[in-house]
């Protein structure tokens, strides 16, 4: 299930996507991409912007995760985007350390508020 697919994807223009993942009839996860103006933090045109993997708990720890991240590089790769970019919860650990493993750094930073609460985001790039 794909949808949203904002303005030509070769030209570079402001773009998003969304890439769905289902177990049966049911959702379970998606994936929501960026690119051009309609990345949230980085201003640079040449990268695309993971902005959210998500999976339901039960979906978790079936590789459904990493499936939607290796769409997320074919899709930079296919628009000849430079670097791939996100913004990870500073507390999240098991995140972080997947994305230092694929080759992930870190850039940067980014609060956000949630409530009363001041959290902060790690804004992490991979060159392609």
């Amino acid at each position: 299930m794909a949808a949203g697919r904002g303005r030509h994807r070769e030209t570079g223009e402001a773009g998003k996507e969304r890439e769905g993942v289902a177990k049966g009839p049911v959702a379970v996860g998606y994936l929501k991409l960026n690119w051009g103006e309609a990345q949230t933090d980085l201003s640079e045109h040449n990268g695309l912007e993971i902005e959210r993997i998500y999976l339901l708990a039960e979906a978790q720890g079936r590789g459904l995760g990493k499936m939607l991240y290796d769409k997320a590089i074919t899709e930079a790769r296919e628009q000849a985007r430079a670097f791939v970019w996100l913004g990870v919860w500073e507390n999240n650990h098991p995140a972080i350390a997947f994305y230092r493993s694929r080759g992930f750094v870190e850039v940067g930073t980014h609060s956000f508020q949630m409530g009363d609460v001041v959290d902060r985001d790690l804004i992490m790039r991979r060159d392609l």
